[in-house]
């Protein structure tokens, strides 16, 4: 026999094997060991995201962390360029407010001051617990100032 045909017939014996396994071609044999295939599977838990509407309460749940902001209200307009962002997470949460870093307290309420500019104004909360769960959501609030 050639080469070529000895390397046919050992990968087609590699490909028996390996969609058969092991224990099927080589089994009771005086010597012989036998090494089933084991297969692992990972399992993932997916939470579904959840997002009412922004007049209700604004609340966002990703990968199993609540969010909600209290105030302000998504698409508002305020007369004031220094308000404060409110909420609750989960207790212990650390929370982002724009780039404001804070920590939500034992019942998972926090609050940040946040600054607007004159026009359109996009701010952003995240809150991170302690074993990587997330939740995320955006306010737009409008300052139109007197001047």
């Amino acid at each position: 026999m050639s080469n070529k045909y000895l390397i046919a017939v050992g990968a087609l014996i590699l490909i028996l094997l390996t969609f058969y396994g092991y224990k099927k071609y080589f089994s009771g044999g005086e010597g012989v060991k036998t090494a089933p295939i084991v297969q692992t599977v990972r399992q993932v838990n997916i939470t579904p995201v959840v997002t009412s509407s922004p007049s209700t309460g604004v609340t966002d749940i990703k990968s199993g962390l609540t969010l909600n902001v209290t105030t302000p209200s998504d698409n508002s307009t305020v007369a004031n360029a220094n308000i404060i962002v409110t909420g609750t997470t989960s207790p212990g949460a650390d929370v982002f407010v724009n780039e404001t870093e804070l920590k939500a307290d034992a019942t998972g309420k926090f609050s940040s001051n946040v600054t607007l500019e004159e026009g359109t104004n996009l701010i952003t909360v995240v809150a991170n617990d302690s074993v990587g769960n997330y939740a995320e959501k955006d306010l737009s609030v409008t300052l139109e100032s007197t001047q």
